[in-house]
């Protein structure tokens, strides 16, 4: 991986998740818009150039977040699969 920023490492391993097991484990601090998940299960059901979708049931109903790459660099969204460089 020499020569990779580490957007594009971290998009690698997003994707290789996806591709191999999308059951992830992500916690998510936003204030626009409001989200406040902490280590909570989600699932990733689609990757994008610059965004990716998960999925997150908290047992009463199902909510769907996109995300920007650039979150987990920020750590606004950290998703313990996924660690980073």
């Amino acid at each position: 991986m020499q020569g990779q920023s580490r957007l594009d490492i971290i998009k690698s391993k997003i994707n290789r998740l996806y591709q191999t097991d999308p059951n992830i484990h992500v916690s998510v601090s936003s204030t626009n818009p409001r989200i406040d998940i902490h280590n909570q299960p989600a699932e990733i059901v689609g990757i994008y150039k610059n965004l990716f979708r998960i999925k997150v049931d908290d047992g009463t109903a199902k909510h769907f977040h996109t995300l920007q790459y650039t979150d987990l660099l920020i750590n606004k969204v950290k998703i313990s699969e996924v660690g980073l460089p």
